[in-house]
């Protein structure tokens, strides 16, 4: 099971204050781990204030407990079973409110570039295109 990494300044309880689980402290580590060495690794030098960064590590946290334990909201309508999941989602950290809430806060646009791979455009005037076919 995972140590808290001191550094992370987010406890297992502050994470539990915006998403719901009954999972060990010990568990929830991991995912406030991971979320922490993120923001170290990508977000630390963008110019974002310490309470920037803790608050996306909080958002993070939630987006990466939520990956693992879908939020229900709704189930159950008139003796069938049928689930719908909350928010309208997509891939990567949109895949969650929690997510979407992370890359609000990252004003410098790293958590919504993540993963994109990069285009490179040739522009060629004219004159450039005729010689090049010539």
């Amino acid at each position: 099971m995972a140590a808290l990494d001191p550094d992370a300044r987010i406890e297992p309880d502050r994470l539990r204050e915006i998403i719901e689980t009954d999972l060990a402290d010990s568990v929830v580590n991991a995912f406030i781990n991971s979320a922490h060495y993120y923001v170290q690794d990508n977000l630390l030098n963008k110019g974002l204030s310490a309470t920037a960064l803790t608050q996306i590590k909080l958002w993070l946290s939630a987006h990466f407990l939520a990956i693992r334990d879908q939020r229900v909201e709704s189930e159950g309508v008139a003796g069938e079973w049928q689930a719908r999941y909350q928010g309208k989602t997509g891939m990567g950290f949109e895949a969650t409110t929690y997510g979407q809430q992370a890359l609000m806060l990252d004003t410098t646009g790293t958590l919504a570039s993540a993963g994109l791979k990069a285009v490179t455009f040739e522009v060629y005037s004219e004159q450039d295109s005729a010689s090049y076919y010539d």
